[in-house]
């Protein structure tokens, strides 16, 4: 039934306009019109979306027999407070064109903390769950499936009940900091290991700097595994 509707919406929307205004109340095709601009704009389903009209005034013109087409200004975020333009239209001339406030709130299913959890602790299956959640696409985006937060770690302290959002959570690193490292050596042809150990946490393919336990001397390397930093810059050593 939902893809039904957003099939139809986007049928009536294509036509770039609404509904001849003298069917139907002014005030409710305005709306209509509005309501269904956002709906295909967000992809978002009609039951998760509510919008509140603030005060706006309509034109006094001859409103029998006219076409509504609505647009809103490139860079918006359509959540909360947003000005939609109503351009008012009898065949192809243009009669007026106005401005309609609104706020729009958004709802989703999102990943929330079940319990409180730790900085740097790495998030398991039963430490969130999808939970029905107002949201804002102008703050950071939230997670909506348990593959975009279980197994990942945190960069911050959560409390119980909170919405996880892509800015909260990071890779689970593949060295972590003070962890003893094995250091490959690949120098043309020939492959050397040392023993290291990690100054600070490190992901895949991103320089982390290392101890090498033998000489004392700090390298950087690229974590390839866990536990295993590569250096395979030709002369690099430690």
């Amino acid at each position: 039934m939902r893809a039904f509707l957003r099939i139809l919406m986007g049928i009536v929307l294509l036509t770039g306009a609404w509904l001849p205004v003298a069917q139907a109340g002014i005030q409710e095709t305005i709306e209509q019109a509005c309501r269904q601009h956002i709906l295909k704009q967000t992809q978002w389903a009609p039951e998760d979306l509510e919008l509140t009209f603030r005060r706006y005034i309509r034109p006094e013109i001859n409103w029998d027999g006219v076409t509504l087409e609505i647009t809103h200004p490139g860079s918006a975020d359509l959540s909360g407070l947003v000005t939609l333009r109503v351009t008012v239209f009898r065949g192809k001339e243009e009669l007026r064109s106005f401005p309609v406030p609104l706020d729009i709130t958004l709802y989703d299913e999102v990943l929330v903390t079940t319990r409180g959890l730790k900085r740097k602790e790495v998030i398991s299956p039963a430490d969130v769950l999808l939970e029905r959640r107002e949201v804002n696409l102008r703050d950071d985006r939230p997670l909506t499936a348990l593959e975009e937060g279980v197994g990942y770690r945190l960069r911050r302290t959560l409390g119980p009940g909170t919405m996880l959002t892509r800015a909260a959570v990071e890779e689970n690193p593949l060295v972590l900091q003070g962890e003893k490292v094995t250091i490959r050596y690949q120098i043309a042809n020939l492959l050397l290991t040392a023993m290291g150990e990690a100054i600070e946490d490190g992901w895949r393919d991103r320089p982390v700097r290392v101890k090498n336990l033998s000489s004392k001397k700090l390298v950087t390397g690229i974590p390839v595994d866990n536990g295993v930093i590569e250096i395979s810059r030709p002369g690099a050593g430690g």
